[in-house]
């Protein structure tokens, strides 16, 4: 019986602390809780940071698709001649009048366009590949 006794005696005892304990949890858990609360308040009262503005951005979009298609409507004859400069020829395509009428080299001029046919091929087999790997 006395082994029986002490047996309660320690549960009660421990169920004291138990209890104590619990309280205290709850109470840590509270204080955590609110401190959490009111740092996440303050974040969230504060001005949000700047974003995009969408006016900007449409007026910069439609800047480059207006040059975008100027670029396409914009087109270029070459007269060649026997000396060293040629005429150059500048219309637009939509409205039929010459825009720009100058004088180049030739011989640059021809120059620079092979280099720029050679980069052009390169980069279409590049395209070519990277869309066979997209299928």
């Amino acid at each position: 019986m006395k082994r029986f006794y002490r047996v309660a005696q320690a549960a009660r005892h421990r169920t004291s602390w138990l209890r104590h304990d619990s309280i205290r949890l709850a109470a840590a858990t509270a204080v955590v809780g609110a401190a959490l609360f009111g740092f996440y308040s303050a974040i969230g009262g504060q001005a949000p940071a700047p974003g995009i503005d969408e006016a900007a951005l449409a007026e910069r979009l439609t800047d480059t698709l207006r040059r975008q298609a100027e670029a396409r409507r914009l087109g270029s004859i070459v007269f060649s001649s026997a000396e060293k400069y040629c005429e150059e020829y500048k219309f637009d395509n939509a409205t039929g009048y010459v825009v720009d009428i100058a004088l180049v080299d030739c011989e640059e001029r021809l120059a620079r366009e092979a280099t720029a046919k050679k980069e052009a091929a390169k980069s279409a087999g590049m395209k070519g590949m990277l869309t066979s790997f997209r299928k």
